[in-house]
């Protein structure tokens, strides 16, 4: 008998309200994650698991959205940013050299916590049977 079980690793970030509200309102066309989570998740596809990203709203956390990790590495790309703002101010990342980000539109993420069900049963079922 095979082993058919699966795992799943979800990896979460907790967004400041500020900045919750700039990818909310249409301010940014992307969603992005550190260039350092591809690499983790081409490691992860490599050896057959799962893992999810996933960013919730601090003020609200069931705002959410997610997406699987081989969607986002297959659809997505590289987009450079100087500076973060977070709690009215602006920072500079580090060594004032831009920082590599790995994005996907924002319509290719699954919003809302009301959907996570359905998302994780759709994409465990496509895993078992392919």
């Amino acid at each position: 008998m095979s082993d058919r079980s699966v795992k799943v690793f979800v990896e979460a970030e907790i967004v400041g309200g500020d900045r919750w509200e700039k990818i909310k309102s249409g301010k940014y066309n992307t969603v992005r994650w550190p260039l350092a989570k591809k690499y983790k998740c081409e490691n992860y596809s490599s050896k057959g698991r799962l893992l999810i990203l996933l960013s919730a709203n601090e003020v609200n956390l069931s705002d959410m959205f997610y997406i699987d990790c081989e969607p986002w590495v297959q659809q997505g790309h590289e987009e450079r940013a100087a500076f973060v703002k977070a709690g009215g101010q602006r920072y500079r990342y580090r060594k004032g050299q831009e920082e590599p980000f790995w994005a996907i539109e924002k319509d290719k993420v699954v919003w809302g916590v009301d959907k996570l069900e359905e998302f994780l049963l759709d994409l465990l079922k496509s895993r078992i049977r392919g």
